[in-house]
């Protein structure tokens, strides 16, 4: 059950940073007494400079590896910790690159994890860490068949 909540948690955590990043107010946004930041000058471009500037501190907020790594150092309990490596494994977390002003203005998809994988880890992790507790092989062959039928597509990894 609770490596059920820690994985609800970290997808919560991810789709928290995915959706709530952009509306975080930061010291880029530049409007005059009672007016409203324009789109360009809330990104620090300038129309005769044409250059997007952002904060170090801004950049470092959109470091998801970085603040997924510093969550799972404050877990005490060493299974829940082993469990959160796991999925950060399985999330491939560590080819999210640093966020630089080149990614944030090329493609800043590149700063997000693969919602595919963290979607598929979450919803299987907990199936086959069922099936490896199995220790009845025709049950857990009737087991692993099962869920193959109903679509999983989840192999037995103890074999």
């Amino acid at each position: 059950m609770i490596k059920m909540l820690v994985g609800f948690f970290i997808g919560i955590v991810l789709m928290g940073a995915l959706l709530l990043g952009p509306l975080n107010p930061s010291s880029s946004t530049h409007a005059e007494p009672g007016g409203i930041a324009s789109p360009s000058t809330s990104l620090g471009v300038t129309p005769s400079s044409a250059s997007v500037t952002i904060p170090e501190s801004d950049l470092a907020a959109l470091n998801i590896r970085q603040l997924l790594t510093n969550a799972g150092e404050n877990i005490q309990s060493p299974d829940t910790r082993a469990y959160y490596q796991s999925l950060m494994n399985r999330y491939d977390i560590n080819s999210i690159p640093d966020p630089s002003v080149e990614t944030l203005t090329t493609n800043p998809l590149k700063l997000l994890p693969d919602m595919n994988k963290v979607t598929s880890a979450a919803m299987t992790m907990p199936l086959e860490s069922a099936g490896q507790q199995i220790t009845d092989p025709e049950i857990k062959q009737f087991y692993y068949q099962l869920l193959n039928d109903s679509g999983w597509n989840i192999n037995d990894k103890s074999q």
